[in-house]
């Protein structure tokens, strides 16, 4: 299996070599560290954790953490469109993370970029302060006159106001009016505008009457001069503001690109350096000894014990048993062939240490299904030639590479099922006459057409739905059985199994009616597993009537280990492999006809076929490969995981220099 063992060690060391080991130690990245929980009440007496201050790793980290984010705003990430799609981790050697962190300041730059941050918060807000009065000025430009002097005239009050036309006639003779002077002074979109002038001691009854009729006073501004002049005087406001935004935001963005890879290496070292100290707290140290507790990988230990007699002399390794309530760690190690599909087990989680990595189990399904839902002759090429360029593309960029590994075997998998189902480009050589040596391949080739035969196509999706789901009740008994759990192994694994089996070999017997001795052997096999599953199901129960209750409703699938109504669900779950398989082909079809049809256009015709072809098989390539890979993984890790997969491990993440960042590349 994948899952290496693991040792639990206790490692003492002379009290006064405790600095130079545990530098030695972090060098080392052998060790997992734990804390010692487990301590005879007289060592608390002597021992103590290695209390280590970080609060200025930590305020290092906080500082850099703001700059990067500064930067992010102003500066774009190295790399272009193809970059983005993936998640690309910073790529450097340990030496320009060191050179990075002594050239780097980050007082000054964090002061820097906060000024530069609070000049443009502040002209921000000048911009929206001046776009708004402009708006508010543009409202009332129909008025020619000096504002000032309207708003300074004495015992009357003056206010605007726009009405639509739904409103107009009633708001007009509403008698409340006869006492004041209204009148319109413009209209715009539908919008007629009045000029409203009563005496002061009337101001009330206005603004009752305007709410009556759900209208907005439109404020008049206290401003010198007429509303041209000050629209004039804003918009020249306005263009400065945008001259000092533009300057602001250029020296925003020269402070980025000369620091930002910088500011990243230096939050590498220093987050790395926060988690060693952090780290540091897990070991206990008296006037004479440290210690400190962890696993380490089985394969690893006899030559890290030689390398620390020979260093540190009288340094000891002490097996101690494993912790009672925790696990530990996991290392998953993987061959090359089956490190790519790791991927899917990583997006799920770490299988528990006393479970099964199924890793080596799942590659060539996931391959089968992907396949099936994508298989295209035309696209798998397609697809390992992509791999390949983004292999070399992200060539140090370790996770990706298996990433793209994956997808130059699901490539593979493409091209072989696309010859089964003879689609290359779906009926692509069919345009160039059925005569040529390709579409004659193709024909000879082709085992099984989805399109004229989808009965046939979704019989053995179904089927492969049941084995899949058969599959995975094995890898659930081979689960208790490595655990020495034979009571699971037998009651929730063997008898589900059995049960699942002689159901669907007697509804398929009785169907294609088979011999009688068939049909009969399957029926009492399904009934005796059906009763020894109603006795075993309920085993937790006390009493046996909610045991036999229990066992009876997981038969169909409420309760207990599986169910049947669940086992359906999930074979028929399958069916979507034929669904998408054919979606393939349907809509490569399509461009292909639409394209034929442009090749018979005078002159053109062939440069608008070649068009039609690239722009549609790429467009079909993008959208079902999507569709293959996202189903594909959905019948693995929920149909598939969920009928033994337990996750939840801890990774095993040595004491040592390490930051999910980084991709650490040589010197």
């Amino acid at each position: 299996m994948s899952i290496e063992k693991m040792e639990s060690i206790l490692l003492l060391v002379p009290a006064h070599e405790h600095p130079h080991f545990i530098t030695w130690l972090y060098k080392e990245r052998q060790v997992h560290i734990e804390d010692i929980r487990e301590t005879p009440e007289t060592w608390k007496e002597h021992f103590n954790p290695l209390h280590e201050d970080i609060s200025s790793v930590e305020n290092k980290c906080s500082q850099l953490n703001a700059l990067i984010e500064f930067f992010s705003e102003y500066s774009t990430s190295p790399g272009g469109f193809i970059e983005s799609l993936f998640p690309v981790k910073l790529s450097a050697s340990r030496q320009e993370i060191e050179e990075a962190v002594g050239s780097i300041d980050v007082e000054s730059l964090t002061a820097e970029s906060r000024k530069l941050q609070d000049l443009l918060n502040k002209i921000r807000e000048e911009k929206v302060l001046y776009q708004s009065m402009a708006e508010n000025y543009r409202t009332i430009s129909f008025i020619t006159g000096d504002i000032k002097k309207l708003l300074n005239l004495r015992h009357v009050w003056i206010t605007l106001t726009g009405v639509s036309e739904k409103f107009q006639r009633e708001f007009l003779n509403d008698a409340r009016l006869g006492n004041v002077f209204c009148e319109c002074i413009a209209e715009r979109d539908y919008i007629t505008y009045y000029i409203i002038v009563s005496p002061q001691s009337y101001e009330t009854v206005v603004q009752n009457l305007l709410a009556d009729y759900s209208l907005e006073e439109i404020p008049l501004p206290l401003t010198e001069g007429t509303v041209a002049d000050t629209l004039k005087h804003i918009e020249a406001e306005r263009s400065r503001i945008s001259a000092e935004e533009l300057t602001l935001i250029e020296a925003a963005r020269q402070l980025s690109v000369s620091n930002r890879r910088k500011a990243e290496c230096a939050l590498v070292y220093w987050e790395t350096d926060r988690n060693r100290l952090n780290q540091h707290e897990y070991m206990q140290k008296s006037p004479y000894v440290l210690t400190v507790r962890g696993y380490i990988r089985k394969s690893r230990v006899r030559e890290f014990t030689v390398r620390m007699h020979t260093t540190f002399p009288e340094a000891e390794l002490v097996n101690v048993p494993f912790y009672d309530d925790t696990e530990p760690p996991v290392y998953l190690n993987w061959n090359r062939f089956i490190r790519p599909a790791g991927l899917l087990v990583r997006m799920f989680g770490s299988p528990s240490y006393y479970g099964i990595d199924p890793t080596a189990f799942l590659t060539l399904t996931f391959l089968t299904f992907f396949g099936i839902c994508f298989g295209d002759v035309l696209y798998g090429i397609m697809l390992i030639a992509l791999a390949m360029v983004l292999k070399r593309k992200f060539r140090e960029q370790k996770g990706l590479l298996e990433f793209f590994k994956l997808f130059s075997y699901a490539g593979i998998s493409t091209i072989l099922f696309g010859i089964v189902t003879g689609s290359w480009g779906a009926d692509l050589p069919d345009y160039f006459g059925k005569t040529n040596v390709i579409s004659i391949l193709r024909v000879k080739l082709m085992l099984l057409d989805p399109l004229t035969k989808p009965i046939v196509a979704l019989a053995i999706a179904v089927g492969i739905g049941i084995v899949n789901q058969l599959y995975g009740l094995v890898m659930r008994m081979l689960r208790d059985f490595r655990r020495g759990d034979l009571t699971s192994f037998f009651c929730d694994g063997f008898l589900w199994t059995v049960y699942l089996t002689s159901l669907i070999t007697f509804a398929v017997a009785a169907i294609v009616k088979a011999s009688h001795a068939l049909v009969t052997t399957a029926l009492i096999i399904f009934l005796a597993s059906a009763a020894g599953l109603v006795l075993t199901q309920g085993r937790a129960e006390k009493s046996w009537a909610p045991r036999l209750l229990t066992g009876f409703i997981s038969l169909y699938g409420i309760m207990g280990a599986y169910g049947t109504t669940a086992f359906v669900g999930d074979v028929i779950s399958y069916s979507r492999l034929m669904a998408l398989g054919m979606t393939t082909t349907v809509v490569g079809m399509s461009f292909n006809i639409i394209a034929g049809m442009l090749k018979g256009v005078p002159y053109v015709g062939w440069v608008l076929f070649a068009g039609m072809i690239i722009f549609g098989h790429v467009f079909n390539f993008a959208m079902s490969i999507l569709s293959a890979f996202v189903h594909s993984a959905r019948l693995i890790l929920l149909e598939w995981f969920g009928r033994f997969y337990e996750g939840g491990g801890v990774p095993f993440k040595p004491f040592g220099f390490s930051n999910e960042r980084l991709v650490q590349t040589e010197n």
